[in-house]
């Protein structure tokens, strides 16, 4: 052996020859394969001094000939990759050190006197021994510093021949091997491959590593050999999941691969995805039979967490690979991973996904899914310009309208898009890379068939405004590392940032109102409450926002268990650690189920344990589990689940009791234990089946696709009792849509108005026609045409019919007129939309002192009127000659909620004005909240009220992080027909921080509770309340008829395929004021004045309200309530005399329903004379000689005319 430390120095020729080798590869030429190399580190911790095993097999003799000079050389050179997926760049400071290293082999004679250079990450020896070519040559390297870089290295090894001059290294004068290798890994990290049913490796395939409940996770994708390595990993349990890339023929493996990892070098070896034993064929196409362009069709394993997906071939066909399961398909456009945008597309799906269902097993089985989409063949352009006027080339589009349907484009180098979509109303949303700029408010606009809108260029405005705080433990103690996310009630504004030392952060906003919360990933849980509210004017920064965090101190553990004790271990979820054990307790931290199991990270406590099932899955989850866990302490907990024992079965019958058949129905249920079901209709026969869990009851509602030709107007009785072992048959009616309503729209002038959303609703403008249910009817509309016009396809009936805009298009809503359509028959109608002529005017007060309010007005008419008032004065804008209700809300920053009566303004001039008195109510609106997770994971959000929305696996994104935030907001139009009870839900998505405008994957289940206070302030009932969602593009609220009233639990659950506000709706409210009080006297007094009136006859008159001004005419302040419907008079005290008061009465009923104004009347207390001692006869002398002055000249006058 023959050892050496590296004496001899290579002169300038050799060391630049060197040099140049490095920075000209080509040089070297190409590497046969057969040249194989390989290196072994004998310590892999980072900074360890260790040695290096090297080995090398030449492809040919390397011949050495000491007596001419030329001896053998061998190279040696590491760079740092870090993922290990090759073009790694040198950088000695990242790389083993081998300044100092010491070389030692039995198959290398170094050149006597040393004849071996060194440098940081290259060392070079020269050998004086010929080497043949096949023969295994091995060295290695000693005194090696390994560096403080986690990742993994490549080697190349050169080996050749070289002319030694004067003894010393001269130029090389060939170079006849050299070879690179690519995988040695030094700290923490997890490797493996990926590859195909064959053992050829997978390129492009996504990973993520994780533990069960994502407290650690980490992301990356193969390489072109499917080498993979994740750096940096944490010891723990850890979970590998697989995404393969659209298209790769090939499913997950059948067992997610697991990890038990306690530090170093971890080799997961190969990883074998499979052929899938399911296949689904079909075509995409036209209504005419044409091909489109660009399409990604999607499947999305409901209960599961599968999400694969194949393009489109030339000739509109296509095969997509599944396992067993049920599977919801969607189109998509395809992703552009060299720009991360959509491909530009031609067409748009607007039917809910199809669903295929395939046994459980690995047994071969297919389907075939045709799919028929619409031509987009509107286009909307554009560019989008920094304020400095340069193009903003880094980011994309969406072009949607409210129902979530639309497409989405990338922004070229010049900032331009275009967009195809079809002919309709749409939102442009602008998401850009630099999160420092804002794009201005956009109003909707409406563009048609084959047109091109063209928006201009939009401007982004630089940001500059601030929200400054700190993120602290319990003690004080500033955290660093927290996100910190803030969003824009009802607006489109989201961003985030991380504390810094201190728990210091800064978050750059836009003027307006912003709820900021931190969001803990690990370690810490928020329980401060409710996200901080702030208002921002231009330029302005608000300091001083505070959290204070949880330390996560306390484990619970815990298995999914069926009733026999079995762990769950293919069943996923979502579990949830509810805090407390109240009703309900209140949410707090979750994490997904994954094979039955799941751990929750919490601060000590009291815990309530809740799992959440898929509407899919074959089991229901019974009641959650109560655990106390103390500082430091791990618990574990077993949820039990049922499986399904009972059956509900029917069929669908169109309204002569004919079944329907060949028609998209779907069939879903919950129960009041949270249990979530859902079926489809065999098309062939017009029944379905739904498997349930017994002894319960279930909720069922019925959704009908829009297309088919048929309506469903909600079951008037939704609840159905199963024991467990018994079918039970619950039939639904259909109704055929075998009418028309051609309506036509005008603007004030006469003209045609285009882009309006028109509607036919079996509720509008029926007020006062009598008690029939109002919360569950027909509602249909859509956008009319170029010309003002639109067809309604309607099953016969009486409608009213209408049309809405949104407020920037500066009218007011046309009469709502009732028409009644026969089978057969097509009524025509037309709506014309009016002019602003009048106002509304007032102050909002709470008790006395004037109080910010969203107010809002509607009239019976079908128009209505908002505005958010932040000074307590408000103006609306109406229509003459209608009847206005006017009213408001308001909500304290502790979710207390104000709200005022329903005030009468029959409006006949130009003017009105009606102040607003709002008064505490007996509930309160629940906090926002957010929530990050997995985009292929499943989630569940709970709000402190009880409101749940579930997000299946994948429904959201296909991968990435999803951001859901959810702000209940009491800032709601209401409307004739549709008025909502209490707040509603502001829900919001992002992936990747990007808004999601588009519809969903999958449906997500949304649950709202409601109270019996709230159905008793507007004198309502359960049968008259439903599910609608805000539409911006009309400002309609939109009927969603497809929901289920649970009357036990008081909540109503409905799914939806994209987000924007919903809210609890009714159009049966008592909203009949009783009649003004009559007889209205007024009899002064010394600094008072006494009141007193007749009460109106109705029988739910319940008290008279009592106002006080000092202007004539004007209302003024409500000074006294009577106490119930016996009082007739009061007597207002502590007056001023002298001082004229004009007093307004106004009768309310039981559902706070306030009258029209009474007659006003005034009085002018003054003071008693007082008693001078004066006698008796005094007086009366005195009396009579007044009377005889006055009535004197009286008599004269008589005399003098009769």
């Amino acid at each position: 052996m023959v050892k050496g430390k590296g004496l001899i120095l290579f002169n300038v020729v050799l060391a630049s020859f060197f040099l140049s080798l490095l920075l000209a590869p080509s040089v070297f030429g190409v590497v046969p394969s057969e040249f194989v190399i390989s290196v072994a580190p004998a310590d892999t911790s980072l900074g360890a001094n260790t040695s290096y095993q090297f080995s090398f097999t030449p492809t040919s003799d390397i011949p050495v000939n000491m007596a001419e000079n030329t001896a053998g050389f061998v190279n040696v050179i590491v760079n740092y990759e870090s993922r290990g997926e090759g073009g790694g760049e040198p950088d000695p400071t990242q790389s083993p050190d081998f300044s100092n290293a010491t070389f030692a082999s039995d198959d290398l004679s170094l050149v006597p006197g040393g004849g071996e250079g060194n440098e940081t990450n290259i060392y070079t020896a020269l050998f004086s021994n010929a080497l043949s070519g096949g023969q295994k040559v091995s060295f290695t390297l000693g005194n090696v510093i390994n560096p403080q870089v986690a990742g993994s290295f490549n080697v190349q090894i050169e080996v050749g021949t070289v002319e030694l001059l004067g003894g010393e290294g001269g130029p090389m004068d060939r170079i006849d091997q050299g070879g690179k290798i690519g995988a040695f890994y030094l700290g923490n990290v997890v490797m493996g491959k990926v590859v195909d049913p064959k053992g050829n490796g997978l390129s492009m395939v996504g990973l993520e590593l994780h533990t069960k409940d994502y407290s650690k996770s980490y992301q990356w994708g193969t390489g072109e050999d499917g080498a993979f390595s994740f750096v940096g990993v944490e010891a723990g349990d850890y979970l590998l999941e697989v995404w393969l890339s659209p298209g790769s023929g090939y499913v997950n493996p059948a067992e997610t691969p697991a990890i038990s990892y306690s530090g170093g070098v971890y080799d997961m070896g190969e990883i074998a995805v499979r052929l899938p034993s399911k296949v689904v064929t079909g075509k995409v196409k036209f209504g005419d039979g044409t091909v489109p362009t660009n399409v990604e069709v999607g499947a999305n394993q409901k209960g599961g967490r599968n999400w694969l997906s194949t393009v489109m071939e030339a000739d509109g066909t296509y095969e997509l690979g599944l396992t067993g399961g049920e599977w919801e398909l969607m189109l998509n456009a395809p992703w552009d991973k060299d720009t991360n945008t959509q491909l530009p597309v031609n067409w748009a799906y607007t039917n809910p996904p199809r669903i295929v269902s395939f046994a459980d097993d690995d047994t071969e089985e297919s389907a075939k899914v045709n799919f028929t989409v619409v031509k987009a063949t509107a286009r909307v352009i554009g560019q989008v310009l920094y304020p400095d006027g340069s193009p903003a080339a880094r980011g994309g589009v969406d072009v949607r309208g409210s129902d979530g349907m639309g497409s989405g484009g990338g922004l070229n180098d010049q900032g331009v898009f275009t967009v195809n979509v079809p002919a309709g109303k749409y939102k442009l949303g602008v998401h850009l890379d630099d999160q420092s700029y804002a794009v201005p408010q956009m109003d909707p606009f409406r563009v048609g068939e084959g047109e091109t809108k063209d928006l201009g260029t939009i401007t982004l405005v630089k940001k500059n405004e601030h929200v400054l705080g700190r993120v602290l433990d319990k003690a004080g103690n500033g955290i660093e590392g927290i996100k910190v996310e803030a969003w824009s009630p009802g607006g489109s504004g989201w961003t985030e940032t991380t504390s810094e030392a201190g728990g210091k952060f800064d978050l750059l906003v836009s003027p307006g109102e912003w709820e900021i919360m931190p969001r803990p990933e690990e370690g810490y849980v928020y329980m401060g409450g409710p996200p901080r509210e702030v208002s921002l004017s231009k330029d302005q920064t608000v300091s001083g926002v505070e959290f204070k965090l949880v330390s996560a101190t306390a484990v619970i553990t815990g298995l999914v268990k069926d009733e026999s004790g079995q762990v769950m271990t293919d069943l996923f979820g979502w579990a949830e650690a509810m805090e407390g054990a109240g009703d309900p307790p209140m949410p707090g931290p979750g994490t997904e189920i994954s094979n039955g199991s799941f751990s929750l990270a919490v601060p000590a406590g009291t815990w309530t344990v809740m799992v959440h099932l898929p509407p899919g899955s074959q089991y229901s989850a019974m009641a959650g589990k109560t655990v106390v866990v103390k500082d430091n302490e791990t618990k574990s907990v077993d949820v039990v689940v049922k499986a399904n024992d009972a059956r509900i079965t029917g069929k669908i019958v169109d309204e002569n009791g004919r079944l329907v058949k060949g028609v998209h129905v779907e069939v879903f249920g919950h129960s009041p234990t949270g249990g979530m079901k859902h079926t489809f209709v065999d098309q062939d026969t017009g029944r379905y089946v739904l498997d349930v869990v017994g002894g319960t009851s279930w909720f069922l509602g019925v959704f009908v696709d829009p297309s088919s030709g048929y309506m469903m107007r909600p079951p008037d009785d939704s609840k159905t009792v199963v024991a467990s072992g018994k079918t039970v048959e619950r039939n639904f009616t259909l109704l055929s849509a075998d009418a028309a309503i051609e309506v036509t729209v005008l603007d004030p002038n006469g003209e045609p108005l285009d882009g309006v959303f028109a509607f036919a609703d079996t509720h509008a403008g029926k007020e006062g026609e009598g008690s029939e249910d109002m919360g569950k009817g027909i509602h249909t509309g859509d956008i009319v045409d170029a010309g003002g016009k639109i067809v309604l396809q309607v099953p016969a009936g009486t409608y009213g019919v209408g049309s809405g805009a949104p407020a920037s298009i500066g009218y007011m809503n046309p009469d709502i007129q009732r028409v009644t359509v026969a089978k057969g028959e097509t009524k025509k109608v037309t709506l014309r939309y009016k002019a602003s002529d009048a106002v509304i005017k007032g102050s909002v007060f709470i008790d006395g002192a004037k109080s910010s309010a969203f107010v809002w007005a509607w009239s019976d008419q079908g128009g209505h009127s908002e505005v958010m008032s932040f000074s307590g004065d408000y103006s609306l804008n109406v229509t003459k000659g209608d009847v206005w209700h006017v009213g408001a809300d308001y909500k304290k920053e502790d979710g207390t909620f104000y709200r005022s009566p329903e005030y009468i303004v029959t409006v006949d001039s130009a003017q009105q004005t009606q102040d607003l008195a709002l008064a505490e109510t007996d509930f309160t609106i629940p906090p926002a909240t957010s929530r990050s997770f997995s985009a292929t994971n499943p989630a569940v959000i709970t709000l402190e009220n009880g409101a749940v929305i579930s997000i299946p696996a994948g429904a959201i994104a296909q991968s990435g992080t999803v951001t859901v935030v959810a702000t209940p907001t009491e800032q709601l139009a209401k409307q004739e027909n549709a008025r909502p009870l209490a707040f509603g839900y502001d829900l919001r998505a992002l992936a990747d921080g990007t808004p999601v405008n588009s519809t969903f994957n999958s449906d997500v289940t949304i649950t709202i509770p409601y109270t019996e206070g709230m159905l008793d302030e507007l004198g309502i009932t359960e049968d008259q309340i439903g599910a609608s969602y805000y539409d911006t593009t009309s400002s309609l609220w939109q009927g969603i008829t497809s929901f289920t009233v649970d009357t036990d639990s008081n909540q109503i659950t409905f799914t939806v395929n994209h987000f924007t506000q919903f809210a609890l709706t009714t159009g049966g409210a008592d909203t009949t004021p009783p009649d003004a009080p009559t007889d209205i006297t007024a009899v002064s007094g010394s600094t008072q004045v006494e009141l007193s009136w007749t009460n109106p006859s109705q029988a739910d008159f319940d008290h008279v309200n009592i106002y006080r001004s000092t202007t004539e005419g004007s209302l003024g302040d409500l000074v006294k309530s009577s106490a119930d419907s016996s009082v007739a008079s009061y007597t207002d005290t502590g007056l001023v005399n002298g001082t004229t008061y004009y007093y307004t009465l106004r009768s309310v009923d039981e559902r706070g329903n306030e009258s029209t104004n009474a007659n006003q009347v005034s009085a002018t207390p003054e003071a008693e004379l007082p008693v001078t001692g004066v006698s008796l006869r005094e007086a009366l002398g005195f009396y009579f000689q007044a009377l005889l002055y006055f009535i004197s000249p009286v008599f004269a006058l008589r005399r003098k005319f009769f």
